[in-house]
């Protein structure tokens, strides 16, 4: 599957969900991704329920019944997620490069993702593992490779999933 802009997004698999707005029930059969983390409702699904969307009046009409859109102050502020694809062993003084994954949330309206430049920033992801800057091009979302460095003098595990860092768009 690609993204409107052309980047490739891994699908784990699919769902049937149901859903119920007002009065209006039915169900959602859609695709389930680690870089998506919100529904998103496809045309072909509109369509087959007769879901009107007036753009110019900011609402959708669903069933019988108008609903007004508005855009969600709740989302935090981050676009961009960095995890860590694999279960690793990061070896007590050393420096590894972790292979990860992004998911992103949302992105601006002024963000060109195949225009950006993204990169982390340098932190500590537990106590002793620190993260060196990286840069992440815009249409890549998986097989990152992110520098640590484990200052410990033990090993450190860390499990698939992990939080690795949050990446910020770079503007010059």
């Amino acid at each position: 599957m690609t993204a409107a802009n052309g980047t490739e997004i891994t699908v784990l698999g699919e769902v049937t969900l149901p859903i119920s707005v007002g009065d209006y029930s039915g169900t959602l059969s859609g695709l389930v991704s680690e870089h998506v983390g919100e529904v998103m409702l496809g045309v072909d699904w509109m369509e087959d329920n007769a879901i009107t969307w007036e753009f110019h009046h900011s609402r959708t009409k669903i069933g019988q019944k108008y609903y007004g859109l508005k855009r969600h102050s709740n989302f935090g502020s981050w676009c961009r997620r960095v995890f860590l694809q694999t279960d690793a062993v990061i070896p007590s003084r050393s420096e590894v490069d972790l292979p990860t994954s992004v998911v992103m949330r949302r992105l601006s309206d002024k963000v060109n993702v195949h225009d950006a430049e993204w990169g982390t920033e340098p932190g500590s992801v537990v106590p002793g593992v620190h993260i060196s800057r990286t840069l992440i091009p815009g249409d890549q979302l998986v097989n990152i490779p992110i520098r640590v460095m484990n200052v410990r003098s033990e090993d450190v595990v860390m499990k698939a999933g992990t939080k690795v860092a949050i990446c910020s768009q770079l503007l010059y």
